[in-house]
């Protein structure tokens, strides 16, 4: 048995994705024979088709880290920033440390499963935005994200900008009732390689 193996570098490109050799000229080629020459194009075959389906699984895996960090930097301007203070006491409750990441089913943009923030003195969790409430209970913040945009998407009408939430009530009213929410809509920006956010607007009719 006979393999062809390519082996003048001179004659050869390096794999876009790997570095492995490929051949560009057709006359740079040395004939090796038998067992291991096989074994040789069979483990170049193997390297080349492995490398072309690991791009994509680690762009959207990166993909995906970014979201929970711009998230994450959107958690923590919610709960913060000076100038939404007015909102987090109206519609939670001032004081009170917790938090409700709210998911609505077939509405809005789902938290991703398992999200956690490191913000201190929060305490935050999930919470179905049809789950049954007391309306004995006193009001709980409540963070719902009504759009998120990735890089190259196109704004629409009701969401110009990349990221929009709604703060909310998502708890009782034995503390006073209130209905409606603030909707605050974000930018995020790449420094340095952390991701933080910019408030673009807040709207609370």
């Amino acid at each position: 048995m006979c393999v062809v193996v390519f082996l003048n570098t001179a004659f050869v490109k390096p794999c876009v994705r790997c570095g492995s050799r490929l051949p560009s000229k057709p006359d740079a080629i040395m004939r090796i024979q038998g067992f291991w020459g096989a074994v040789a194009l069979f483990g170049f075959i193997l390297c080349c088709v492995g490398c072309a389906h690991k791009g994509p699984a680690s762009t959207e895996s990166e993909k995906q880290s970014s979201r929970e960090m711009i998230l994450e930097a959107v958690v923590r301007d919610v709960l913060t920033n000076p100038q939404l203070r007015r909102a987090r006491d109206f519609y939670g409750t001032e004081g009170r440390r917790e938090a409700a990441l709210v998911t609505v089913p077939g509405y809005d943009v789902p938290w991703p499963s398992g999200f956690e923030s490191d913000l201190a003195g929060w305490t935050l969790f999930e919470m179905d935005g049809y789950a049954e409430r007391d309306p004995s209970a006193q009001r709980l913040l409540g963070i719902r994200i009504d759009a998120y945009m990735d890089e190259g998407d196109n704004p629409t009408l009701l969401f110009s900008a990349p990221i929009s939430v709604t703060i909310m009530n998502v708890g009782g009213s034995a503390n006073g009732s209130v209905i409606g929410g603030c909707f605050v809509n974000y930018r995020p920006r790449l420094e340095g390689g952390v991701w933080t956010v910019t408030l673009e607007g807040v709207f609370d009719p």
